[in-house]
C-alpha cells in the first residue's frame, strides 16, 4: 500500500467599497499545494521498480468587479478575473512499444505554467417580481494551448406568486483544474500528474418550485451540461502503486432531472428527500458526478426536541457508479494514440447515518456523528475499497 501525505497553504484579503453609485471590489490571493511523497511503483513483469517526483503547484489570483447603478434597481457590471498555476513539472502518461513489446510509463516535462484571463460584462434588473441578469463570460486560457471561450451568465428567476417560482440559469467559462481540487475529488490519484484545463460551453439548469404552503414545497428541476476534456476518473493497469488512478479528460454531454420535496414543521422537525438521474456511458454522464452515477437519492431529517439538541439522520443511495479503464489499442510509430475504455462498475452507495449537535451556547458546540450505519462496501475509485462503518466526535469554538 502507498501512503500520502500533502501539504496546502492558502491566503486570501478582499477588499470593497462604492463611491457615488459606483461599487467596486478586489479580492486577490496564493495557495501552495505539494504532496509530501513521491511515487515508486512496480511495471508488471519488468522488474524494477523507477521512481518520480511528486507535483507541487504554486496559485495566484487576482479578480475585481466593477457595478454602476443606472437607475431603480437596475445596474450594469464588469468583471474580471486573473489566475495563474505553476508546476516543478507537467508528467503525461504514456504507452510505448519497445523491443516488441508494451511498456507503459510516464514521460516527464519541464516546469509548467498556465495562465486563465476573465472578463464577464452583465447587465441585472429587478422589479416585483422578476430578477434578470444578462451577461457573457469571455476566457482566454495563456499557456502551450492558448484558447479563447465565450459562454453565457444569464440568470432569470421569476416568482409567479407567493407559493410559485421558476428560474433558468445559464453559464459556462474555462475551469482550471488544480490540484487542491483534484485532491478533494479523492486521495488517491496519482500525486506525479498534473492536469491543464477544462472548458465548459453551456451549462444549463431549469426549475420550478411550489410553496411553502404550511410548510410544505417541492421544486422539479432538470438541465443540461456540455464539457470538453473534463476531468473524470481513470483507471490503468500494469502499476503497482496510486499510478493507477488518474484523471483523464473526456468529453461529456447529456441531461439530467430531479424532484426535491421538503416539510418544515415550526421549529421541531425539518425533513427533505431529493431525487436526481442522469443517463451514463463513457462520453455521457452528468459532469459534476465523479462516479457517473445514473441514480442519486438523499434524504435527511433533522428533528430539534430542545432548542440547544439537533438530532440528524441523513441517508444516502448512488446507483450505477462505474468508472473506465484505459486501455490501448492502436499505435502510430512507437506510441499509442488510441485507446479502448472497458467500464468497470464501482457498486452501489447505500449509506445510512445519524448524529447529533448539542449548543452549549452561542460559541460552544458538540457533535457526534456515526456513518455508514449499513457497512455497506463499494469502491471509491475502482480496487480501492471504502472504509465502511466509521464514528466521529468532536466540538466546536467560534470567536
Amino acid at each position: 500500500d502507498f501512503n500520502q501525505s500533502v501539504n496546502r497553504f492558502s491566503l486570501d484579503g478582499k477588499w470593497e467599497s462604492s463611491i457615488d453609485g459606483l461599487d467596486y471590489n478586489v479580492n486577490a490571493g496564493y495557495s501552495y499545494f505539494g504532496y509530501g511523497k513521491d511515487d515508486i511503483y512496480d511495471v508488471s513483469g519488468m522488474g524494477f521498480s523507477p521512481s518520480f517526483k511528486a507535483i507541487t503547484e504554486q496559485g495566484g489570483y487576482l479578480e475585481a468587479g466593477l457595478s454602476l447603478e443606472m437607475e431603480s434597481n437596475t445596474s450594469v457590471s464588469l468583471d474580471f478575473g486573473a489566475s495563474l498555476l505553476h508546476y516543478n513539472q507537467i508528467t503525461t502518461p504514456i504507452w510505448d512499444v519497445s523491443a516488441g513489446r508494451l511498456i507503459q510509463g510516464y514521460r516527464i516535462n519541464n516546469d509548467h505554467t498556465h495562465s486563465l484571463l476573465s472578463l464577464t460584462p452583465h447587465y441585472d434588473k429587478k422589479n416585483n417580481n422578476l430578477t434578470t441578469k444578462i451577461g457573457a463570460r469571455l476566457d482566454f486560457q495563456i499557456d502551450d494551448k492558448n484558447k479563447f471561450n465565450i459562454s453565457p451568465d444569464v440568470n432569470v428567476d421569476w416568482a409567479a406568486s407567493n407559493f410559485i417560482s421558476a428560474y433558468a440559469h445559464f453559464s459556462g467559462g474555462i475551469y482550471q483544474n488544480n490540484m487542491a481540487s483534484v485532491f478533494d475529488n479523492s486521495h488517491y490519484f496519482s500525486p506525479v500528474v498534473a492536469y491543464h484545463n477544462s472548458i465548459l460551453p453551456l451549462v444549463m439548469d431549469l426549475g420550478v418550485n411550489i410553496g411553502p404552503f404550511k410548510g410544505a414545497s417541492i421544486t422539479v428541476f432538470g438541465g443540461y451540461a456540455k464539457a470538453n476534456d473534463w476531468l473524470m476518473p481513470v483507471y490503468i493497469g500494469g502499476f503497482s502503486s496510486s499510478m493507477n488512478h488518474i484523471m483523464g479528460a473526456v468529453d461529456l454531454d447529456s441531461w439530467y432531472v430531479g424532484i426535491d420535496a421538503a416539510y418544515d414543521y415550526r421549529n421541531l422537525f425539518k425533513m427533505r428527500a431529493c431525487y436526481k438521474m442522469a443517463p451514463q456511458s463513457y462520453n455521457k454522464g452528468f459532469y459534476l458526478w465523479r462516479d457517473r452515477a445514473k441514480n442519486v437519492f438523499n434524504a435527511s431529517v433533522i428533528v430539534t426536541p430542545i432548542s440547544p439538541l439537533d438530532i440528524m439522520v441523513d441517508y444516502e443511495y448512488r446507483g450505477g457508479r462505474c468508472s473506465y479503464e484505459r486501455i490501448p489499442s492502436i499505435f502510430q510509430q512507437t506510441e499509442f494514440v488510441h485507446f479502448e475504455h472497458n467500464r468497470l462498475s464501482l457498486g452501489n452507495t447505500n449509506s445510512l447515518s445519524i448524529g447529533g449537535l448539542y449548543r452549549y451556547d452561542k460559541r460552544l458546540s458538540f457533535f457526534a456523528r456515526v456513518e455508514n450505519l449499513f457497512n455497506n462496501k463499494y469502491d471509491l475509485l475502482y480496487d480501492i475499497a471504502s472504509q465502511g462503518f466509521t464514528g466521529m466526535i468532536g466540538a466546536t469554538y467560534k470567536f
